[in-house]
Formats: C-alpha cells, sequence, structure tokens
C-alpha cells in the first residue's frame, strides 16, 4: 500500500529512465521469425498509443479514488505507455518494418476503453498490461536480442498493474455503498475483460507463437497467472484498507455535550 505522494515520487523518478536499445544479433534473426516478430510487435505498438484521453479524463473525475497526486500519476502512466510505443517503433525500425496504421483488434480494445468511462477505460488498460507482461516474458526467453528493449518495459508493465490494484482498491473501499457489492462488481468486469484480452493475444499473435513454437495454451496460461497476481494483490490492499479504517479513532461525540451545554445554559 503507497500513498499517493509515493506513487507520484515514483512516477516522476521513472520518466527520466533511459530508453532500452536492442541487443545483439537483431540482424541474425530467421527471415521467418523476423516477419512474425514485425506483425506480433506492430499490433503491440499500436496498442501502446492514443491513450491521452483518459488522462484528461481523471482529471475531470469527482472518482473517489483520485486526488490530485492520483491524477498527475496517471499522466505519468501515459507518458511512459508512450514511451513504450517509440521503444517497439525503434524496434520495428531496427527489424528493416514500417510502423503499421491500425489494426482491428487495437480498434476494438479502443472502442471498448471508451463504452463506460473513466474506470472501464482503466480496467482495459489493466487487461492490457497483463497479457503484455506474459507476452514480453516469453519474448525475452525466445528471442534474446530483443530482451532489453521487451524487459524494460514488462518493469513499467509490473509497476502499473501495481498502480491499478492501488487504484481499483481504494476505488472499492472508499466509494459510496457498500463495499462488498463494488468489490463483486469490480471482480466480474475485471474477469470478462482480462478473458476476453487474454482469448485475442492468444488468436491475434497466433503466427508468432508458431514461430516460436510456443503452444497457445502456454501464453493463455501466463496471462492467467499474471491476471490472478494483479487480482490477489487488490484484495490484499482492499483489506489492508479496511483494516487501516477500522484501527482508526473513532471521532469522540460532541453532539451530547453540546446538548448539555445548552440545558445548562
Amino acid at each position: 500500500m503507497r500513498t499517493s505522494a509515493e506513487w507520484l515520487e515514483y512516477f516522476r523518478g521513472n520518466q527520466h529512465r533511459l530508453p532500452p536499445t536492442l541487443g545483439e544479433g537483431a540482424g541474425a534473426i530467421d527471415p521467418a521469425l523476423r516477419a512474425a516478430l514485425v506483425r506480433s510487435l506492430g499490433r503491440f505498438y499500436l496498442g501502446e498509443t492514443g491513450e491521452g484521453r483518459i488522462a484528461q479524463e481523471a482529471r475531470q473525475s469527482d472518482d473517489p479514488a483520485l486526488d490530485d497526486a492520483m491524477c498527475e500519476c496517471i499522466t505519468l502512466y501515459v507518458r511512459e505507455e508512450g514511451r513504450h510505443a517509440r521503444a517497439l517503433a525503434a524496434t520495428l525500425e531496427a527489424l528493416g518494418a514500417p510502423l503499421p496504421k491500425r489494426h482491428y483488434t487495437e480498434a476494438i480494445f479502443r472502442r471498448g476503453r471508451r463504452l463506460l468511462g473513466l474506470r472501464t477505460k482503466m480496467m482495459t488498460i489493466a487487461a492490457a498490461e497483463i497479457v503484455g507482461l506474459a507476452y514480453y516474458g516469453l519474448l525475452a526467453e525466445r528471442v534474446p536480442p530483443l530482451a532489453p528493449v521487451v524487459r524494460a518495459i514488462a518493469r513499467d508493465e509490473k509497476q502499473h498493474l501495481a498502480f491499478q490494484a492501488e487504484y481499483f482498491a481504494r476505488l472499492i473501499t472508499r466509494g459510496r455503498g457498500d463495499a462488498g457489492v463494488r468489490g463483486a462488481v469490480v471482480g466480474a468486469g475485471y474477469g470478462a475483460i482480462v478473458s476476453c484480452a487474454i482469448a485475442t493475444v492468444v488468436i491475434d499473435h497466433a503466427p508468432l507463437l508458431d514461430a516460436l513454437r510456443v503452444p497457445r495454451a502456454e501464453l493463455a496460461a501466463r496471462c492467467g497467472e499474471e491476471a490472478m497476481r494483479g487480482a490477489a494483490a487488490c484484495r490484499a490492499l482492499v483489506a489492508a484498507y479496511a483494516h487501516a479504517t477500522e484501527s482508526r479513532p473513532a471521532r469522540p461525540k460532541v453532539t451530547n455535550e453540546v446538548s448539555v451545554l445548552s440545558a445548562g445554559a
């Protein structure tokens, strides 16, 4: 559990990190694998672009999970996604490929983010982070020349998921109404959106999985493990916030004292 100020300190510090570069051997990647990589990395490049609206929406929101520091964190979070897009663009350029303009999977996720407002957007981005962590981990293992780039991106994505867990834990524990109901709604939405994201990445990136001789079930399982870690982190934060609230000393009751003073007067 981090305070808003601690999260802001992290994001401010991380924005000065040097961009990653490809490792040795990128030029010797087998042509068939190179073609599959270019196609696949292009999809992720598109997914890392175009999140600017969510930062503006966060600043205009009355969401109980957000304060001024958290809103600035979201702005810096979005900038990090832009940095990831630039790193992937440089990788595609090094592989001799042009940048893609659009793809239907990116369009689907972009429309999905815009359907139901800020919280749905945050959850959809979290789902993308989950599949990204699994995907980048797989690439780091199977394509060593890409390892410096994808590991650097994955380090950021891991912190992004921790930030998302913080956001949703605050949303569950600080919103109006019953926290249990809010938690159930968040959990259901999370499960549905993440399941769609996993199915999409496994189907859409099948040519790369085939080129790497990785079973589709393996990538799906990795995504599922990341999803469960994210859910567990959020549950732990919810419990921590609930405990902190219960441990907080009760406010002194002044109503009776005022009544007594009034009667005495």
